[in-house]
């Protein structure tokens, strides 16, 4: 469980990196979806 936590973290933290160099889409919108499909799938 904590495990798969700190993985979400860690995952977001590079997913933000990545909507750095992209500023036109929203990091919110992006952190939620993630979020979301993360406890879908797993």
């Amino acid at each position: 469980m904590y495990y798969n936590v700190l993985n979400i973290i860690i995952s977001n933290e590079v997913h933000l990196l990545i909507l750095e160099k992209n500023k036109n889409v929203s990091p919110w919108s992006s952190w939620s979806n993630y979020i979301y499909m993360n406890a879908k799938y797993s």
